[in-house]
């Protein structure tokens, strides 16, 4: 039986809690074998499960994303000003050049994750320097004086080379898979006015964007102006599909 333990600093740890819940979504509900741990000064997750097994594949899987949508936007929001940008637009061009190289990112990290066990922050210190040197280099090729012009011509050459669909309905995100999208809490985006639905469309590098329900305000804006002809609107609330073929996207829990 393989048990692997993901620990990172603090009583409680926003990492942590997004690997625990993202865990939970991908596993059988009715064989849980991981559990939160805290003894106040670390917090983790521990899971059992078989060699290479369901469990085991899809913890490090998440670890992987976890540090390298969560490290890469704290390195990349400490160091870019970005001065005539709107906090907005910032954020939206932070996210999609984070996930214009995510699962490269991912692939290189999870190679990298060996052991039964992973400290986060002692990963992220130790382990990560090719991806922070990486990530400098980007900082030093966007100029202090970058323009809105500049941003949203290099957000439309994203989402041209993205592949892929998501489905929004109610403020919310669904992958293809139809699993609920939560990545937008490594960049502290979870609530509909803190851009939630904006990042993880663009953290899931998705090509299209199937939508479920009548949508208003900035992600309309955010819709027509990066993804026009790419946006799929469909009638009958919770009911998406193309071609005539229709999937009832799952009811959220809470």
């Amino acid at each position: 039986m393989e048990k692997i333990l993901v620990s990172d600093a603090g009583g409680q740890s926003s990492r942590i809690a997004y690997i625990y819940d993202a865990l939970s979504a991908r596993s059988p509900l009715s064989r849980p074998r991981f559990r939160l741990l805290s003894d106040g000064t670390r917090c983790a997750v521990a899971a059992e499960g078989e060699p290479d097994g369901q469990i085991g594949g899809a913890l490090r899987d998440i670890v992987a994303e976890t540090l390298a949508i969560g490290c890469k936007y704290a390195r990349l929001s400490s160091c870019l000003a970005l001065e005539r940008l709107t906090l907005r637009e910032r954020k939206l061009f932070l996210c999609a050049l984070i996930a214009a190289d995510l699962p490269a990112e991912k692939k290189y990290i999870r190679s990298r994750l060996r052991g039964e066990s992973c400290a986060l922050d002692g990963f992220a210190a130790f382990r990560m320097g090719g991806l922070r040197e990486k990530w400098d280099r980007i900082v030093s090729f966007v100029p202090p004086d970058f323009t809105r012009e500049e941003m949203e011509h290099f957000m439309r050459y994203f989402v041209d080379g993205n592949a892929g669909r998501v489905y929004l309905r109610g403020g919310r995100v669904y992958d293809e898979d139809y699993r609920l999208c939560r990545r937008g809490r490594l960049v502290g985006a979870e609530a509909p006015g803190e851009l939630a639905a904006e990042t993880e469309i663009l953290l899931c590098g998705a090509a299209e964007v199937h939508v479920c329900r009548p949508l208003s305000g900035p992600a309309v804006d955010f819709l027509r102006r990066y993804y026009g002809a790419r946006t799929v609107f469909d009638g009958g609330e919770g009911i998406c599909g193309q071609a005539g073929k229709k999937t009832k996207i799952p009811r959220e829990n809470g």
